[in-house]
Order: structure tokens, then sequence, then C-alpha cells
């Protein structure tokens, strides 16, 4: 029972992980968008 309670909490940890990875590529992809689109309006 502990050893499940255990991998539940692990599997959370890394459901964590997973989503602040996602968010932090899709805020670096925004920021491309964003900076080619300054870039093609500066020109």
């Amino acid at each position: 029972m502990l050893l499940l309670s255990q991998t539940l909490k692990q599997s959370e940890e890394d459901l964590s992980a997973i989503i602040m990875t996602l968010v932090k590529t899709m805020r670096n992809q925004a920021v491309n968008v964003l900076v080619i689109m300054m870039m093609k309006i500066s020109y």
C-alpha cells in the first residue's frame, strides 16, 4: 500500500515536471514568434 502511494506521488512529480517543461517550451515559442513579428514590422 505504501509503495502505491509512493508511485502515485512520483508520477505526480513527473507530471508537474512535464507540464513545467511544456510551459517553458511554449513560452519560448511565443517569445520567438514575437521577435520574428517585431523584426518583420521593423523592416
